[in-house]
């Protein structure tokens, strides 16, 4: 049996609204898509990294990257349960792991103004190096380092002669 609930209508699991109800879903469901596409700061997809320790590597992705940090949402005992930072145009999402979720790792690619002092800063902030920093016949330097948290970072920068080349 259909329940009120906040000007909608919720049905038992599994139950469709009656029809008189489901253009009243589709209308919100439309507004709240509409919303979610049209917020400033997010992208169609974001990393979720999920780590023991949030406030680290808030302060890595600041110091490697210049990462800036957009929102935070204190967690239990001090620790973080939301937070966003940007880099550039994109946005990472992070949160200190706990009970219900696991730290996890990602491979994350990311174009930085000069993948040589991005690199350097990475291992002066405790990254381990994958691959240092080389040119490729793709027009771009990049490398590769895995942070304190075990994400692997891949840095690029396009070379100049490869921009000259492609905008002809």
């Amino acid at each position: 049996m259909p329940v009120a609930f906040s000007g909608a209508v919720r049905t038992a699991p599994g139950r469709r609204p009656p029809p008189s109800d489901r253009s009243f879903f589709q209308t919100q469901l439309s507004t709240f898509t509409l919303l979610m596409k049209t917020l400033t700061g997010y992208q169609t997809t974001m990393p979720y990294l999920i780590v023991p320790d949030a406030r680290k590597l808030i302060s890595f992705l600041t110091g490697v990257f210049g990462a800036e940090e957009t929102f935070c949402v204190p967690g239990p005992e001090g620790g973080i349960m939301h937070a966003e930072m940007h880099i550039g145009e994109s946005t990472i999402l992070l949160a200190d792991a706990r009970d219900e979720y696991k730290p996890t790792t990602a491979g994350l690619y990311v174009y930085v103004d000069d993948a040589d002092e991005t690199y350097r800063r990475a291992l002066a902030a405790g990254a381990a190096s994958l691959i240092e920093p080389k040119d490729k016949e793709q027009g771009v330097r990049w490398a590769g380092f895995t942070d304190p948290f075990g994400n692997n970072w891949w840095i690029t920068t396009p070379l100049a002669w490869y921009c000259v080349l492609t905008a002809n």
